[in-house]
């Protein structure tokens, strides 16, 4: 009698335990989740984080990109925040967080601003960086008059202050 009602018990667990596992999925998200855009830049890194765990896959060509999400993070009733982001030696990573439901289809745009100019890997913030472009532009660096132009001063100035 004891094993009978132990196997009992124990079929009773194992019937709770796929019953319950099949219908909690069906409070996940089923439709495929894309994000999809344009890179400025070639040759970038995507990576996509939801609920704080890096999600999907990617594809990146001719400076656009797709993302398809794994739906199992994304709860078929809600919203969960995600985070694209971008990143290119020399270039200002580029972030954005948002908010990103089931079966959405969200294009982002990614535009990466290139901020080394004389190739240090520091990326912002360089006051070296502010500094010699600034030399070249009233010529007491040789810098064969790259550095002549007032854009090019105003874009490593707002470099340097994070813009």
């Amino acid at each position: 009698m004891k094993k009978l009602l132990i196997s009992i018990l124990i079929i009773f667990i194992i019937l709770f335990i796929v019953f319950y596992s099949v219908f909690a999925q069906e409070d996940n998200c089923t439709q495929l989740t894309m994000i999809h855009g344009i890179i400025n830049v070639d040759d970038v890194n995507i990576t996509v984080v939801i609920n704080n765990e890096t999600c999907g896959w990617q594809l990146s060509q001719n400076g656009s990109y797709i993302v398809g999400l794994d739906n199992t993070n994304i709860p078929k009733n809600g919203s969960v925040l995600a985070t694209l982001a971008a990143e290119k030696q020399g270039y200002v990573p580029f972030t954005e967080t948002f908010n990103i439901s089931c079966g959405d289809d969200i294009g982002k745009n990614i535009t990466m601003k290139f901020c080394d100019f004389d190739g240090d890997g520091i990326i912002i913030h360089d006051y070296n960086d502010l500094m010699a472009s600034y030399k070249c532009f009233l010529g007491i660096k040789n810098c064969n008059n790259y550095y002549q132009n007032w854009n090019l001063i105003k874009r490593e100035y707002n470099c340097f202050i994070g813009n």
